[in-house]
């Protein structure tokens, strides 16, 4: 479909069942800050570690989706003056390696 991106196409595919992770800039900027992906990383590199890191942590690829998206939109990945805690100090045992 015209102007329909990878981001997109994912959010299509977990409305309809599919366990995956739109790869958007909220998961994009955590994914980063936790060192799993370069900051210009394509969108199917960010999917693919998202998806490793969902892994990692015994979560479905939806429920990781849901987990990063929430900390990021909430600021706690601190972009903004006066954001939540800095994602370098507050890393989860699943977030280790890659």
């Amino acid at each position: 479909m015209k102007r329909l991106g990878p981001a997109t196409g994912e959010e299509f595919l977990k409305y309809v069942g599919v366990q995956t992770i739109k790869p958007d800039v909220h998961v994009t900027r955590v994914l980063t800050r936790l060192g799993r992906v370069a900051p210009d990383a394509s969108q199917k590199a960010v999917l693919q570690a998202a998806e490793r890191l969902a892994r990692d942590c015994g979560r479905t690829p939806v429920e990781a989706d849901h987990a990063i998206w929430a900390f990021a939109a909430d600021d706690y990945g601190g972009d903004r003056p006066g954001g939540g805690p800095s994602l370098k100090k507050n890393k989860r045992q699943c977030t280790s390696g890659t």
